[in-house]
């Protein structure tokens, strides 16, 4: 059975975001001729951040050089350290706030910058991966990112120190990392409607195909169906014949489903994997649900486990609708 996702915010580590972002935009306006350089931040802990030269006059420029040097001051040997973990997640959180707002070249390289050095030791290292899953994968995080705690998962593959068990598992996410990414096509199943007929996901005909997995029961489910019930974009498009939305459910109990039919919009094409396919092989990552996937007319994946806004932020600015 899928994880319900309920959406919620950890005030702590957006808070500590809003103050990496409001400090590197003031390291802008040095207020002393003399001034050398700006630090960042300094822990309550003690740990102190990498100092900003005073010639990196840009935020970009600042960013990338916080990525690269970030980990510079942190003593990777002092393992007991890693026992106050909320010093330790503050510390963390702010070098993703930081990831974020860099290429991803750059953030790929501060990440294995990061990671070489955690190296030193299995425990050390698991730290900080289990850190990155925590933040970066659980599906309700704020700060969830799959192509960075991709990078993360690359890592811990090719890891020298970590155990075969544990690397088991990095190895199975980063498999499923690779399935129905953004830009490459969408994997194909069969699916069953209410009255026994069968087809399949490339055989619908759409300009843009908007996937909606989902359990009738799940509250975060309902609160998702409303919204696209009630979002006057994609009605808009709906109306035109330019996106159609195909509900899918996963899960065994058919009656479930039977019994909940009637609430779903008869504009969507509403179906059913009979037999769980999809779970069984792992077709899809559905470790949570709702998961919405947005794809192109080619099935070529748009949006992968998508919110509405997100979803309607790709349709305004790609001008899908006028």
């Amino acid at each position: 059975m899928c994880i319900e996702k309920h959406i919620f915010v950890r005030k702590q580590i957006l808070i500590s975001l809003i103050l990496i972002y409001l400090l590197v935009i003031s390291c802008l306006h040095p207020t002393g001729k003399h001034q050398e350089s700006t630090p960042l931040n300094q822990v309550s802990n003690g740990y102190q951040p990498p100092v900003i030269p005073l010639m990196l006059n840009s935020p970009e420029q600042k960013s990338a050089f916080l990525v690269e040097h970030y980990w510079d001051n942190f003593d990777f040997k002092d393992t007991s350290q890693l026992k106050d973990i909320t010093i330790q997640e503050q510390i963390f959180a702010d070098f993703l706030g930081i990831v974020t707002q860099v290429s991803p070249q750059k953030a790929s390289h501060g990440i294995k910058i990061l990671m070489n050095r955690a190296e030193i030791s299995q425990n050390t290292s698991l730290f900080f991966y289990r850190m990155a899953e925590k933040y970066l994968f659980h599906p309700n995080s704020p700060l969830r990112n799959d192509s960075l705690y991709e990078k993360f998962l690359e890592l811990a593959c090719g890891s020298m120190v970590i155990d075969s068990v544990s690397k088991f598992r990095f190895q199975k996410q980063y498999e499923m990392a690779q399935r129905n990414k953004p830009g490459h096509k969408a994997t194909d199943f069969n699916f069953t409607l209410k009255n026994g007929s069968h087809s399949m996901l490339y055989h619908i005909n759409a300009g843009l195909l908007l996937l909606y997995f989902y359990n009738p029961e799940c509250a975060e489910c309902k609160v998702i169906r409303s919204k696209l019930t009630q979002s006057k974009l994609i009605l808009q498009l709906e109306a035109k014949g330019l996106i159609r939305i195909l509900s899918l459910y996963t899960d065994k109990e058919l009656n479930l489903w039977e019994n909940h039919y009637s609430e779903l919009p008869g504009s969507w094409i509403n179906g059913y994997d009979k037999g769980t396919v999809i779970q069984q092989k792992e077709l899809y990552d559905l470790k949570a649900i709702p998961s919405l996937y947005l794809l192109g007319g080619d099935k070529t994946v748009l949006l992968r486990d998508a919110t509405i806004e997100q979803i309607e932020g790709y349709l305004q600015f790609h001008g899908k609708v006028k």
